[in-house]
């Protein structure tokens, strides 16, 4: 005998009971917590206390549901907050006496946020924390419109720099690549400082995107919560390129139109994924957020990312780990933990002999806080290991190897003393590399200097004034590519 259907009233909430229960609350049914009223479901969790009220019907959530349910929270205690969940939509009197009552809090989801949670285009957690904040800040009932998140708003860091190739500027640079997988970076900051056989702790995170709009949420939570700098550094690889731009903004722009950037490069056929790479300094540490970018297989399908990862590195467990927790809560990784990390996962590595650069372009910084205007602090060069059989020696690395330099045609080179972009100098060398493991992907900073300084602002510069200071202060006999440092 086939079993009987359970009556759409009570499917509703069993389905409900269940997306509680997923979203980490311990939930039962028929609760008595707000005798003598029976309620429909009780859920304890995340130092919350939730009762919950299900509503299948077609007919609005009107002032009468809301304060019904009020009655029942009244004969609780203060802690439990009063939720409804219904299969329509909300009176506007029912939002007013909502936003004006607010000693008892009470949360509503409607038909379109239902249809979310069922999608997995949402969590119930986050829309949770997102509807008691704006309750409890802005006296504001909040209803989620769409899928895309709570932090498409935030205002991204814009970058303070600019690549210029020429005469033209712009916020990314490509180049030819053979499949590697290496991200470019200027700085890498040290979370081994104090730390004796070890460097400190990682946060590693899995996260379940697919759109740009869920990608570009993330990093609006992570700048409101903990702050993205402006000279975040990304890399996008394709199978025959690469491209590597500053600032988040520049990211996401990126990623609108990839066919765009594929016609800029003159290709016509392209793999059928991307691997893209985000850095950047968090706090006194360093994140880096890895994902794939699956292009459409055909006219009716759609791109989308698949992946996702988020790795935090800290010299130490931070003593305030409440931001974190929330992190891991926002992101569907309750029970995410901090890894030490051991041993050295960033190494520092100088060539013997430091090697003359071919420079194609200049990374320029735009501060208006510059008292001198516009200054040079990387360079755009060609790689001088490009299609090389093998890398010299001093590079070869048990950890953090650098083998991806052998596929990369033009590396991105941080200088170690910047220079005015009005000055001239002889030429620019390579010093060596430094580098660091992200996991999925190798960050790679190559660092370099400027032989001697030939013109400032038009003008000769003596002889004596002219070297750089770190050639000056080691003037033995040191060769750059087989010339000898004057």
């Amino acid at each position: 005998m086939a079993a009987k259907k359970a009556a759409p009233g009570k499917a509703l909430e069993l389905e409900i009971l269940k997306l509680v229960q997923n979203a980490g609350f311990r939930a039962e049914r028929n609760s008595k917590a707000a005798r003598p009223r029976q309620s429909d479901i009780h859920a304890e969790g995340h130092d919350l206390t939730l009762l919950v009220e299900v509503k299948d019907r077609k007919r609005v959530v009107d002032v009468g549901d809301v304060d019904s349910l009020r009655a029942r929270l009244n004969r609780t205690t203060q802690d439990v907050i009063g939720v409804i969940f219904t299969m329509s939509n909300i009176s506007e009197p029912a939002i007013k006496s909502i936003e004006s009552e607010r000693t008892r809090e009470i949360l509503v989801f409607v038909a379109a946020e239902l249809e979310l949670l069922r999608a997995s285009r949402a969590r119930l957690l986050n829309l949770i924390t997102k509807k008691r904040r704006e309750l409890r800040v802005n006296a504001r009932a909040w209803f989620r419109k769409g899928p895309g998140g709570d932090y498409l708003g935030v205002a991204l860091p814009a970058s303070t720099m600019e690549f210029v190739v020429g005469k033209k500027s712009s916020a990314t640079f490509h180049s030819a690549t053979v499949f590697a997988h290496a991200a470019l970076a200027r700085a890498i900051p040290d979370t081994a400082w104090g730390n004796a056989g070890g460097e400190g702790v990682r946060l590693n995170l899995s996260l379940d995107l697919s759109t740009l709009d869920e990608l570009r949420d993330l990093f609006g939570y992570l700048h409101d919560a903990f702050g993205l700098s402006s000279d975040g550094v990304f890399t996008i690889h394709q199978s025959d390129a690469c491209w590597h731009g500053v600032g988040v903004k520049g990211l996401l722009a990126d990623l609108i139109d990839p066919w765009a950037r594929y016609r800029a490069a003159g290709m016509d056929r392209v793999h059928h994924s991307e691997g893209i790479s985000y850095f950047d300094q968090f706090r006194n540490g360093w994140l880096a957020v890895t994902t794939q970018l699956r292009m459409p297989d055909g006219p009716k399908s759609h791109s989308f990312f698949h992946q996702t990862d988020l790795y935090i590195q800290l010299p130490g467990i931070p003593v305030d780990l409440s931001p974190y927790l929330e992190l891991c809560r926002y992101t569907g990784n309750e029970w995410a933990e901090f890894q030490v990390v051991h041993g050295r996962s960033t190494r520092s590595k100088r060539l013997k002999k430091p090697i003359r650069l071919d420079v194609v372009g200049t990374l320029v910084r735009t501060d208006e806080d510059r008292d001198l205007g516009r200054w040079i602090v990387g360079l755009i060069a060609r790689n001088p290991f490009y299609r090389r059989k093998r890398l010299p020696r001093e590079l070869e690395l048990e950890s953090s190897p650098l083998h991806d330099l052998l596929e990369i045609e033009l590396i991105l080179c941080d200088l170690k003393d910047h220079i005015a972009e009005t000055s001239e100098v002889d030429y620019f060398f390579l010093q060596g590399f430094e580098t660091a493991d992200a996991q999925f992907v190798q960050i790679i900073r190559p660092f370099g200097m400027w032989n001697k300084l030939v013109r400032r602002n038009g003008q000769p510069v003596p002889e004596a004034e002219g070297s750089s200071m770190p050639i000056r202060s080691v003037r033995r006999r040191k060769r750059v590519d087989g010339r000898r440092l004057r």
